[in-house]
């Protein structure tokens, strides 16, 4: 939590809650309104990149959801192919 007391260019004030109550000038306004502004577009362009990313994720989901049997055997040499039939056919026993 930034505390504003904290700052030598923002003066504060409290109300009867004990509450802080930031005394801003015009400039300071202003400077508040434009990072407000500038924030907010650098969420939308942030918004855009995980939607755009969440398309792509589930695209490629869509097309690996499938076993691949061709696909396994490319990371397999073939003793490990050949070890991999002989447990299958030893289990089917």
């Amino acid at each position: 939590m930034i505390i504003a007391s904290n700052y030598k260019n923002i003066d504060t004030e409290t109300n009867e809650d004990g509450e802080f109550i930031l005394k801003l000038t015009s400039e300071q306004y202003l400077k508040l309104a434009d990072y407000i502004s500038e924030l907010e577009s650098k969420n939308k362009k942030l918004e855009a990149k995980l939607e755009q990313a969440l398309k792509e994720l589930n695209k490629a989901y869509e097309k690996n959801k499938g076993f691949n049997l061709a696909r396994l055997s490319d990371g397999l040499t073939g003793a490990g192919i050949a070890t991999l039939l002989v447990l299958l056919a030893q289990g089917l026993r």
